[in-house]
């Protein structure tokens, strides 16, 4: 197995053809896959940062792993530290590797040989990682054989749905309560003049219109009182056009919008470059709540996926909110692993993460539930 180091974005392109027929054999499915997405990932949100892809190919030139990441600069429990890390935020559902399922293992062993050098990074974090996938247990595998410090941490739950079958079915399995309440709203949207849903395909050609629209809807939202509504991030419309743009091409995003007349109030982008659609981001604006046009939307969305015969599968890409866990009862549990340098600094960071807020916390707690706050009248 011979491993190189890519730190030219622009030669990721140049793997296309051996990317997609590697997709093939891999065992997994996840957005962090996409030769497009990451490709849009790293031109919206990669400035500053130096770009790390690791591939790995057979003594014949066959490419059976691929996994790119960056290195930053970050401070970690108040240390300062290189990190090399995925290449992931808040619009990335799940993070993983490209990987032969052929090759996994010694795939896998080969990649973390060159995680553990530490040439040039302090500490190796990888987050969003699967725990059902195995390749969680080969990392820290492999870190434990090499005798390095090793932290885990519990990291998103994301709610899934298999949209294999009846929707009317699927709606008798969750509770009375959730139906009813639903009906009330999407019978109180149904009968308000002018409400309507559609689902708009993306095209080179209206690309720019959708971010704008979409960027209106957000900045109206209640996001926008904490800056993270989509009109505040000019990263991430970055991110969105350059992503749409490729996507547009492949026919693989769409975008549902909830209408009052003609006016857009609610809208949940949907990329399905495979069997799977990712709901990547979902706002509607505050001043219609009465209609719960975000609600209505999602559960239109949801039952025409029942009648796809493209998708198989919901995948969230959020938390188990309690408003999505009221959808479904299948979980994917993630997780974070943190590797460290055996070197004063990042061993300093472990120190304190992994040994001394465990026992803060469990300080916090005994003190909470032996020493409960007076109630004063």
């Amino acid at each position: 197995m011979q491993l190189e180091v890519v730190r030219d974005f622009r030669r990721l392109h140049e793997l296309k053809g051996s990317w997609q027929s590697l997709s093939t054999y891999s065992r997994e499915y996840g957005l962090y896959q996409d030769l497009d997405f990451l490709a849009s990932w790293w031109e919206g949100f990669g400035v500053n940062h130096s770009f790390h892809l690791m591939v790995v190919t057979t003594d014949t030139g066959e490419l059976v792993a691929a996994s790119p990441m960056l290195v930053e600069r970050a401070t970690y429990r108040g240390i300062p530290l290189k990190v090399l890390r995925f290449l992931e935020n808040g619009y990335v559902p799940s993070c993983g590797m490209l990987l032969h399922t052929e090759y996994f293992t010694s795939a896998v062993v080969r990649i973390c040989e060159h995680l553990f050098s530490f040439e040039g990074w302090d500490m190796v974090s990888l987050a969003k990682l699967p725990e059902s996938g195995g390749l969680s247990r080969q990392i820290v595998q492999s870190a434990v054989e090499s005798g390095l410090r090793v932290g885990r941490l519990p990291s998103i739950i994301t709610p899934v749905i298999d949209t294999q079958g009846s929707w009317d079915d699927y709606l008798k399995t969750r509770t009375t309560s959730f139906r009813k309440q639903l009906r009330g709203k999407v019978n109180r949207f149904n009968r308000e003049p002018g409400a309507t849903i559609r689902a708009v395909a993306v095209c080179e050609s209206n690309v720019g219109e959708l971010v704008r629209t979409m960027s209106r809807i957000s900045a109206s939202s209640w996001k926008a009182g904490a800056r993270s509504d989509l009109g505040s991030d000019p990263k991430a419309q970055v991110f969105l056009e350059k992503l749409l743009s490729r996507l547009a091409v492949r026919n693989a995003a769409t975008v549902w919008f909830a209408y009052k007349e003609d006016l857009p109030i609610a809208f949940e982008l949907h990329l399905h470059p495979d069997m799977v659609t990712y709901p990547l981001r979902a706002d509607f604006d505050e001043s219609y709540k009465t209609l719960s046009p975000g609600s209505v939307l999602e559960a239109e969305i949801i039952k025409q996926m029942f009648a796809s015969e493209r998708i198989r599968t919901y995948y969230s890409c959020g938390m188990d909110y309690r408003y999505l866990m009221r959808w479904t009862d299948t979980t994917l549990q993630h997780e974070t692993i943190e590797i460290f340098a055996a070197r004063v600094l990042p061993m300093l960071g472990y120190d304190i993460e992994y040994g001394l807020m465990p026992l803060v916390r469990s300080m916090r707690k005994w003190f909470g539930e032996n020493h409960p706050p007076e109630i004063t009248r």
